[in-house]
């Protein structure tokens, strides 16, 4: 669990590299933060994609999401996948099964 931190560590070491992160690592890091049941820090990812220059797309999206459920942060998760459309993404069975996920946990 605490390789989310070298994760990210290695993203925020990439430009002083003269390498550019691209959506998939991007991605890895938001996923590596829901292993760790990191939401805050996977959503502070997703909204810092813009700046890189980078569209969040529908696995980084999920990422967060889970990421989120994992740390039983239910309301932003449900948040989240709501605004999935609104990002102009298609939402897939994983979008739905972290929505789901979040509702169970709401409900207990």
């Amino acid at each position: 669990a605490a390789n989310w931190q070298l994760a990210l560590a290695l993203l925020a070491a990439l430009p002083g590299l003269g390498l550019l992160p691209d959506i998939i690592v991007c991605s890895a890091a938001i996923s590596a933060c829901e292993k760790a049941g990191n939401g805050q820090f996977a959503l502070a990812l997703l909204a810092s994609l813009p700046r890189l220059r980078l569209a969040p797309d529908i696995v980084a999206c999920n990422a967060a999401i889970s990421a989120c459920d994992s740390a039983a942060e239910w309301r932003l998760a449900l948040a989240l996948a709501a605004s999935v459309p609104e990002r102009r993404l298609v939402p897939d069975v994983v979008t739905c099964g972290a929505a789901v996920g979040a509702c169970e946990r709401a409900a207990n």
